[in-house]
């Protein structure tokens, strides 16, 4: 005598493979099924399986062996899951990384600043500043955390305060280091080290260049704006020469074509 074996599984790849098959009665099968089955940010995992008209009825692995004894349906189960890709920005970093995500679940993500940052918010498919925030797997998601600097007085990063080992609080900023009189902010925006009284801004080089003008260099930091004044009497009131002028670390120049050779000319740099 013989029985009817029915296999059918919406995903992976079988052994025996979904189809319908006449086995003689007595004989043992060993069913196996390939998990997980991804498809690009789509995968699905094998959740066991059900077997109508036979024993045993059901269970939750991806092999099992059974006795053919009369007629049956073999179902193969199958759970989604989808792929959750995470980010941060610089200065901080997420608790959660890429991986999959069972569909339907609520995964917790929590974006962790670096010392003297702050997280702003979420960007990709999360918005807004909750943290830890609760993301809700009902497709593959991704997103990225963002951070900022924390300031205090003037727009002085706290960071930059730390490294030159000064109080992260406003009379760091306000505060001056080596006792020249100059606070501590001011030389953040001029890039000179407020704890060395050498270090100043100020024209490193005037030289005269080809055709009777002057060239003046200076060290630049990112993201300033300079400018030029001068002068042919120490009495009078400086004229700009330029203004707006982009850095280009680690040195800025200018050439004045205006004033030829004359001398004296006094020349005054600005950083913003």
């Amino acid at each position: 005598p013989h029985a009817t074996l029915i296999i059918q599984s919406a995903h992976g790849v079988g052994t025996p493979s979904p189809g319908v098959y006449t086995n003689a009665i007595g004989i043992t099968i060993t069913n196996t099924m390939a998990s997980p089955d991804p498809q690009g940010t789509t995968q699905f995992v094998c959740a066991g399986w059900t077997l109508a008209g036979n024993e045993p009825g059901s269970g939750s692995a991806a092999s099992f062996t059974m006795t053919i004894t009369n007629d049956a349906t073999l179902t193969w189960l199958w759970d989604t899951e989808y792929w959750l890709d995470t980010a941060a920005e610089t200065n901080g970093s997420v608790n959660v990384g890429d991986s999959w995500q069972a569909a339907g679940v609520t995964t917790q993500i929590t974006a962790v600043a670096d010392d003297y940052y702050h997280f702003t918010n979420w960007t990709g498919d999360a918005s807004g500043g909750a943290n830890p925030l609760e993301l809700l797997m009902d497709s593959p998601k991704a997103l990225t955390a963002h951070f900022a600097e924390n300031l205090v007085t003037n727009g002085t990063p706290e960071w930059w305060l730390a490294q030159y080992s000064l109080p992260t609080t406003a009379a760091g900023a306000t505060g001056a280091p080596h006792s020249d009189g100059l606070q501590a902010w001011p030389e953040r925006v001029a890039g000179t080290d407020p704890t060395n009284r050498a270090s100043v801004f100020k024209v490193t080089q005037a030289q005269t260049a080809a055709g009777s003008s002057y060239v003046l260099r200076w060290s630049s930091v990112t993201g300033r704006d300079y400018a030029v004044f001068c002068a042919t009497n120490a009495r009078e009131s400086l004229a700009a020469l330029a203004t707006n002028l982009p850095a280009n670390p680690p040195q800025n120049s200018y050439t004045d074509t205006t004033h030829g050779t004359v001398a004296p000319i006094y020349y005054r740099i600005r950083v913003q």
